[in-house]
């Protein structure tokens, strides 16, 4: 098993389920006739959140390559649970501005993306859900994006807490567990119950 520890250095963390998170979301877009939310197109979860919470006759949109992420989720956690069927989305087209205009809608935007922005600027009053790591706020080019919007800052990490891993290893029962992306792998020592922990270094090879 391979794990990442990206909490395991901060022994207070904490932080509030998708569903706590969900819910704040979905005040926004009710109380919200334009809405762009600002996520990473792989965090599957936040995009299912946010599409199980659209608001009746509002537009779900989303661009090309989003359209390619969300479609690989339904075809993969889509079968499994209905949470990834996404349903409802569709992607961007210019037939679609005169009923986004005038029913509203929910729009993920990229950063990166200058048709975003150019999008954004058509609907100065909307609001934008940043729901991604609050230290990307102090990149200029996330700035320059978000300027001028109100931002309404909605996040909850992926990451999992200590007590969490336990739970996975405990479930999985792996016969050896590999910490990765953490500045303390020693603290798997307390969490693997006994089990073995490998500890590579940097350009050291495993074969299993």
């Amino acid at each position: 098993m391979i794990c990442e520890g990206t909490t395991l250095n901060r022994p207070d963390y904490s932080h509030i389920s998708e569903q706590e998170l969900q819910s704040q979301i979905k005040t926004v877009l009710e109380e919200n006739k334009y809405v762009f939310v600002l996520c990473s197109s792989t965090n599957f979860d936040r995009i299912a959140s946010v599409c199980s919470v659209i608001p009746k006759g509002k537009y779900c949109i989303c661009d090309d390559y989003q359209c390619e992420m969300i479609q690989y989720l339904r075809q993969t956690g889509g079968t499994k649970s209905a949470v990834y069927a996404c349903d409802g989305i569709l992607r961007y087209g210019r037939n679609l501005d005169e009923r986004m205009t005038d029913k509203g809608f929910c729009m993920f935007v990229r950063s990166g993306n200058p048709f975003h922005r150019q999008t954004m600027e058509r609907f100065p009053d909307a609001v934008v859900i940043y729901s991604m790591w609050k230290g990307y706020l102090e990149r200029p080019d996330m700035q320059a994006f978000l300027r001028g919007f109100h931002r309404i800052e909605l996040h909850t990490s992926g990451h999992a807490d200590g007590e969490t891993i336990r739970t996975v290893i405990d479930t999985v029962d792996p016969g050896f567990i590999i910490p990765m992306h953490t500045e303390k792998p020693d603290a798997f020592i307390s969490l693997a119950d006994g089990r073995r922990i490998l500890f590579p270094q940097d350009g050291d090879c495993i074969t299993l």
